[in-house]
């Protein structure tokens, strides 16, 4: 990822943004296929069986939709 480029106010206000947004970078780059997505974001986080399927729909959908795009890829002029 290229260096951040964060206003002074910002990282004034939010000391630790920088660190937060670049953890969040590495996370969306080891996202290569729809398992991925389901281990980080749904398995082991405490949801009902209904919750889950009900995600798990939701996050298919979407990732079948933008062709398996990694999510910081995508922007709402795209599709």
């Amino acid at each position: 990822m290229n260096d951040l480029i964060i206003p002074s106010h910002l990282s004034k206000r939010f000391p630790r943004l920088e660190a937060i947004i670049k953890q969040a970078q590495g996370l969306f780059d080891s996202i290569n296929s729809f398992a991925d997505l389901e281990r980080y974001f749904l398995k082991g986080n405490g949801l009902s069986p209904n919750t889950y399927r009900s995600y798990l729909t939701a996050i298919k959908q979407f990732y079948e939709y933008t062709n398996g795009l990694n999510p910081l890829t995508m922007s709402t002029g795209r599709y």
